[in-house]
């Protein structure tokens, strides 16, 4: 054997035992696995055969009900609803019922024109409604009467849309104006607006006016 063999032979040698060592811990790696899956499955099998057993299913429930109802609230979790804001208006809306003793009703053009001209006065809770068959722009003057008077426009619903409060007697250049389309006109003697607290924006009860009212008098002139 000579000199430059014996290196290889130790070579080979150490080669050999590495080689064995690497299998040996291959071979130990599914062993260590499978030791420790066996190690688990056999805990569990432990824990539901033993007295935890019931405990466990009641937590395993438990979770499944909460993970469901959590489930289910986002789903159908219901929407906020929007803020109701109240409504900012300078005159609270309201239903207005007014009682006349005396409520005559001007329904013809002719009723129209002569309203309650060439007449001395009216009673304090008399007056005059004007009905007109649509909304529109309305105006008014004072020729030929005789009385100051307090002048209500109203709306198709009844809702007062402008207020004129002691006018001019016999006074032909002033025009009285509703501003705002108006169906409906009340002429009471001035000072009846302010006694029953009226204000533009309150609605008044139509109906109840019309069945109050009379038919139109035809004033007689002759003296």
């Amino acid at each position: 054997m000579s000199n430059q063999n014996l290196p290889n032979s130790q070579s080979e040698t150490a080669s050999e035992t590495f080689s064995n060592s690497t299998e040996s811990t291959s071979v130990n790696q599914p062993n260590q696995l499978a030791n420790s899956l066996g190690y688990w499955i056999e805990l569990f099998k432990q824990l539901f055969s033993g007295e935890y057993r019931n405990i466990i299913l009641a937590i395993i429930v438990l979770l499944i009900l909460v993970f469901v109802g959590i489930l289910t609230y986002s789903v159908y979790k219901p929407k906020d609803k929007p803020k109701d804001y109240p409504k900012v208006s300078t005159v609270e809306q309201k239903l207005v019922r007014i009682d006349f003793e005396k409520l005559e009703l001007a329904l013809k053009p002719e009723e129209h024109r002569r309203g309650l001209m060439f007449r001395d006065s009216i009673c304090d809770r008399c007056g005059m409604l004007f009905v007109f068959p649509e909304e529109k722009e309305l105006s008014f003057w004072m020729l030929n009467v005789n009385f100051p008077l307090d002048l209500i426009f109203m709306d198709s619903s009844g809702k007062i849309v402008k207020i004129y409060e002691n006018t001019t007697p016999n006074n032909a250049d002033k025009k009285y104006v509703s501003e705002s389309p108006a169906q409906f006109v009340l002429e009471v003697k001035a000072g009846f607006v302010l006694a029953n607290n009226l204000q533009e924006g309150q609605v008044v009860d139509i109906q109840y006016l019309q069945n109050q009212g009379v038919n139109f008098v035809w004033f007689n002139l002759a003296k």
